[in-house]
């Protein structure tokens, strides 16, 4: 059964985090209707047209079974379906499998440059503490940044493309990223890295990555910003 998924259903065009968030209410479908051959058809206009998140998406067609690349003959009726608080009625269920052997590697996923929701944003003194806490403690580890543009930081490489990006995650011993789409990608992973998580303290609840709130899996560390213009 091939379900058609169109733009205004989960509110705006989807990003790379909400893909795996659909996803997530894909598998609730699945399971109550004990239905594993269900999936989603996303109409063009339904993703966003941004390149990494059209990258992600054939990821996703390639690597795993939720979407379908050809329409079916129904359509989903909601409208303004927030993903993140239905998972208050599905529980996280979405998992990727990953065959990938673990390497010993650190990968750092910063966010600097949120256009929204700027809250996620680290500073800078939180990306230096992550780089002097795994300096200090994993130096034999192979030291990865993900990021648009490379980072000269000594002793670490950057990798720049989406997909190899994920390749990297999938093949490391320890994950740590913000409050991004690929959180919620290595909390999806199983069996994945161990994660640390570094969100500020006004990320929304239901934005916390995929498996954590309930399994715990990881590490959740939360960081001050002056949102307020404080005055001490």
């Amino acid at each position: 059964m091939i379900i058609n998924v169109g733009l205004g259903t989960f509110g705006g065009a989807l990003r790379l985090g909400d893909l795996l968030g659909v996803a997530n209410v894909l598998c609730h479908f699945r399971t109550t209707e004990n239905n594993d051959q269900i999936k989603f058809y996303l109409q063009p206009n339904a993703v966003s047209n941004t390149a990494y998140v059209q990258e992600f998406y054939q990821w996703l067609l390639a690597n795993t079974d939720f979407y379908s690349t050809v329409p079916g003959e129904i359509d989903l009726p909601w409208q303004r379906v927030n993903i993140w608080d239905y998972r208050d009625i599905s529980g996280d269920l979405v998992k990727i499998e990953n065959k990938n052997n673990k390497t010993d590697k650190i990968v750092v996923a910063p966010l600097f440059d949120a256009a929204y929701n700027t809250y996620r944003n680290w500073t800078s003194d939180v990306f230096d503490r992550i780089i002097d806490w795994a300096n200090k403690n994993y130096s034999d580890h192979d030291l990865v940044i993900l990021a648009h543009q490379p980072r000269q930081v000594p002793k670490w490489r950057t990798v720049t493309k989406l997909t190899d990006g994920l390749l990297e995650i999938m093949t490391a011993r320890i994950y740590v990223g913000g409050d991004t789409g690929l959180s919620h990608f290595a909390g999806c992973l199983t069996p994945g890295p161990d994660p640390e998580y570094y969100y500020s303290s006004r990320s929304l609840i239901h934005a916390t990555p995929l498996h954590w709130p309930v399994s715990k899996r990881g590490q959740m560390h939360t960081y001050w910003r002056d949102f307020e213009n404080t005055k001490w």
